[in-house]
């Protein structure tokens, strides 16, 4: 599925469970995090070309690792 968000526009929050790995086609993307005070910590400016969310399917990955790991030494 494509996804296009206009300038402004927020793609997800903080906190949003994440299930999708996107790439940037066009434009610029601008990742960061909010502070207990309000002001917003810039992580990162994503161009055309670069993906992120990737960290969804390694946490998911190494979670099922963890299973089977726990699985086999209960054997």
């Amino acid at each position: 599925d494509s996804v296009k968000i206009s300038k402004g526009n927020i793609l997800f929050a903080e906190g949003d469970e994440g299930d999708h790995l996107y790439v940037i086609l066009e434009g610029k993307l601008k990742l960061g995090t909010s502070s207990g005070d309000g002001r917003e910590n810039l992580l990162s400016i994503l161009g055309p070309g670069e993906m992120f969310g990737e960290q969804v399917f390694l946490i998911q990955a190494h979670a099922h690792q963890l299973q089977r790991l726990s699985l086999m030494q209960s054997c």
